[in-house]
């Protein structure tokens, strides 16, 4: 399930963002969330920086395992990361400080069609 949702991710992220402008960049930078030690999932998400490389042409591509979420939302508003998955409140956290530092690019769809989320 987590390797459909990156490779969903990629693939929405390939057609929001020009081949030239991806070109333009010499290194995208990736925000790795907890849930698993640092190696594994620097491990987990080497096949992502791959495809990166392949596909829109870096030169480099740095993942950033983050000990939890406050790193990577740190990253975004920082300005030091340029793709991270996140989850709602994440997202939330991310836009109330800074609209400007996040665009969501993929969202799950429910069984009745309807997007976002709801607690």
């Amino acid at each position: 399930m987590f390797r459909k949702m990156v490779f969903g991710a990629v693939s929405v992220l390939a057609m929001a963002t020009s081949i030239a402008h991806a070109a333009d960049m010499k290194e995208f930078r990736v925000g790795i969330l907890g849930g698993e030690n640092e190696t594994d999932r620097l491990r987990n998400y080497q096949c992502l920086a791959d495809h990166l490389k392949t596909e829109f042409g870096f030169e480099k591509v740095s993942l950033f395992p983050a000990a939890d979420y406050d790193g990577v939302i740190q990253g975004l508003l920082g300005g030091t990361l340029d793709f991270a998955e996140l989850g709602a409140s994440g997202y939330a956290s991310v836009y109330l400080k800074d609209p400007k530092a996040v665009t969501p690019i993929l969202t799950t769809k429910q069984t009745d069609g309807s997007t976002g989320y709801y607690s």
